[in-house]
């Protein structure tokens, strides 16, 4: 049997805790101790792998266990692996007729194909709630011990359960680290603890390259419009609630959301996150994808078991027609590697059982495949056109306290009436640029500042037109509105009726 784990650690522990249970005897081996047997003895000398398999072959005792560590690696000389393997065929019949087993641990499963029938592979997945429990109890212990029972310190129910959250998607020895640290800084089990646990886990999400946490800066207040989507969002809020599973509700799969350039869409999955009182993890598909036999489908399932052990977060896939395409994800020209890869994502996009939230934009939904659109992958996917003058208004006002400045000081209703067109990154940009001309003037930005730039900017919906209404009558029917308001737009409507007339 082959391990695939980085959690060698509980491996080990677990191994050692079965033999004692079954009265296995357990032969351990890695290349700087050789063999270490049940009873403590060692035979350093067997450090090489074929040195220990000559020996391990001769063993006549039944029902042992031996665990074999990084053994893969002993099979990148060539003339190594060739001895190694004649040695491994006719082991094992000898150990099975024992009742005898070899035990595989490693980060990769890497057999050579003569043996891929003989061993088989188990993936080893990180500590469940139990196993972080029992290290947050360790760390708890080993401080108290000893000392008075009014100066031990206290964990409280809602903070051990929170730092077990937080530990998710950590292996055995990375779990234990952190909790240490966390003590070491905070003095106490609090809510610094906790985030300094989530702060370690990060740090190790960052190693991979390929997901990026993002900090939920923002929140649903500071997005202005998009009514609709931010109540259909509040509402899949209860469903990762404990009482929502006693009732026996599924976790929210996530949402699409199509739409125009500079609506808001990349932000509101930070204000999701934040609404959530969750993680935000970004995944960057493209970096999925190498130009090395196999490792792009193995990008894509080490993603997914990262993010499955994770915990509960919001996962954001921005901008996803750039690489998940139809084009994209055909195949042609690859050998059928996207096709594999784009499959693998869509199973687990389907069937995961994780509180893993996706949300993922796009500019183009009509380019995207329908096996990813449909009903299954995402709970929803909505269309996010160009804010209503309602909405411009309080995106006016969203912007203006953002920048530490009142709105009654300014005359938001004719800023909303005079940005037709104006996509909510246009208006932060209009009133950043005021801000610049007032500055450099040395006034206090006033409505007039505001109204030159608007005056001055032609937004890109307008040179976009026919893009744009393309779109939008694409979605007619297919995706949610995001908005209760409808854009109206009066110069394309204009032109309508000059030509029917």
């Amino acid at each position: 049997m082959f391990v695939q784990t980085h959690d060698e650690a509980r491996v080990v522990i677990e191994l050692n805790q079965l033999s004692k249970d079954m009265s296995l005897s357990l032969i351990k081996w890695d290349t700087k101790n050789g063999l270490v047997f049940q009873d403590g003895k060692s035979d350093q000398a067997r450090t090489d792998g074929v040195a220990a398999l000559e020996l391990l072959g001769s063993i006549q005792q039944a029902r042992t266990l031996c665990l074999m560590k990084d053994f893969h690696l002993q099979m990148e000389k060539a003339l190594q692996k060739i001895a190694l393997i004649r040695l491994l065929k006719e082991t094992f019949p000898l150990y099975k007729a024992k009742q005898n087993m070899f035990v595989f641990v490693g980060a990769r499963f890497e057999i050579p194909i003569e043996l891929e029938k003989e061993i088989q592979i188990l993936s080893y997945g990180m500590p469940d709630t139990a196993v972080l429990l029992d290290r947050l109890h360790y760390v708890r212990d080993s401080v108290n011990n000893g000392k008075e029972v009014e100066s031990q310190l206290v964990l409280s129910a809602d903070i051990s359960d929170r730092a077990v959250e937080a530990a998710r998607g950590m292996t055995y020895s990375e779990v234990e680290n952190a909790y240490s640290l966390a003590l070491i800084e905070n003095k106490k089990f609090d809510e610094g603890f906790v985030n300094t646990v989530y702060r370690e886990k990060f740090q190790q999400v960052k190693k991979t390259g390929l997901l990026t946490c993002i900090d939920p800066d923002v929140s649903f207040d500071d997005i202005g419009g998009l009514d609709n989507l931010k109540k259909w969002l509040a509402v899949r809020k209860q469903a990762f609630t404990q009482k929502a599973k006693d009732y026996g509700l599924p976790f929210p799969k996530g949402v699409l959301l199509s739409g125009i350039p500079g609506n808001g869409k990349s932000m509101l999955a930070k204000a999701t996150a934040r609404e959530f009182g969750c993680p935000l993890l970004q995944l960057d598909v493209g970096a999925l994808f190498s130009k090395l036999v196999g490792a792009t489908e193995e990008n894509f399932r080490k993603v997914i078991s990262i993010v499955d052990s994770f915990g509960f977060c919001v996962l954001l896939i921005d901008e996803i027609e750039k690489n998940l395409s139809t084009m994209a994800t055909s195949g042609a020209g690859d050998s059928g590697t996207s096709s594999r890869s784009f499959g693998t994502l869509l199973t687990w996009m389907s069937e995961r059982t994780s509180p893993v939230f996706v949300i993922a934009t796009t500019n183009n939904h009509t380019i995207l495949p329908s096996a990813l659109v449909r009903k299954g992958r995402f709970d929803e996917a909505f269309w996010l056109d160009l804010p209503s003058e309602e909405e411009r208004r309080e995106i006016f006002s969203v912007v203006i306290k953002r920048f530490k400045r009142d709105p009654e000081d300014f005359d938001i209703a004719s800023f909303a009436a005079s940005s037709d067109q104006f996509t909510g990154s246009e208006i932060e940009e209009v009133f950043k640029s005021a801000m610049y001309a007032a500055f450099y003037t040395d006034k206090e930005v006033e409505t007039k500042h505001v109204a030159m730039e608007i005056k001055a900017l032609t937004p890109q919906a307008q040179l976009n037109n026919k893009d744009i209404e393309r779109l939008r009558e694409d979605s007619s029917g297919k995706l949610k509105n995001a908005s209760s308001q409808e854009f109206k737009d009066f110069a394309s409507g204009l032109r309508k009726i000059e030509l029917e007339t």
